[in-house]
């Protein structure tokens, strides 16, 4: 069954928690409408010409690209892994590392470090972190999914109730 087409209109800006400023996403998000498919190998096809678009957005520079991807690379090595924690005859597989803002008192600079979960759990500092941190993501989802709920009404209402409880905790 193909549904009936409906009017829409598309003004495209960043996700606040991104690189990229409101003109960035615009320039970035009509590219995207312009290529037939999208995915990483089209975009990077794409962007490799000098007069695309999205050229200016990469780095070209073959050895500062490889030290951003190592970085890359060891950032999803750290939080890929995954530990079982056995606290008082409970069991629960958690995360092994967050990142906690670790301020040095020597220096006066915070600086983020993954730290091991059960060391975070025994602690009240790293601790109210990880809540915050949770707070954040609790909120994030509520908020992307329910724009989603606004203007597609399936949506709204799988996860009405979720959406309502997530309201009264926030």
């Amino acid at each position: 069954m193909i549904k009936e087409k409906v009017k829409t209109t598309k003004t495209y800006f960043a996700d606040p928690h991104s690189r990229y400023n409101n003109n960035d996403a615009e320039i970035i998000g009509q590219r995207f409408n312009e290529l037939e498919h999208i995915s990483i190998d089209t975009v990077l096809k794409d962007a490799k010409l000098k007069k695309s678009p999205l050229h200016e957005y990469f780095e070209w520079d073959d050895s500062i690209a490889a030290i951003k991807h190592r970085r890359e690379q060891a950032s999803k090595m750290i939080t890929s892994i995954k530990v079982t924690i056995i606290r008082d005859d409970t069991d629960a597989d958690l995360k092994g590392f967050h990142p906690i803002i670790i301020f040095h008192k020597d220096t006066q600079e915070k600086e983020k470090e993954f730290i091991a979960v059960d060391k975070i759990l025994d602690d009240d500092e790293y601790s109210k972190q990880l809540m915050d941190s949770a707070d954040v993501e609790l909120l994030t989802w509520y908020h992307k999914w329910i724009e989603y709920g606004k203007v597609y009404p399936l949506m709204r209402g799988r996860y009405k109730k979720i959406f309502e409880a997530i309201s009264q905790i926030l």
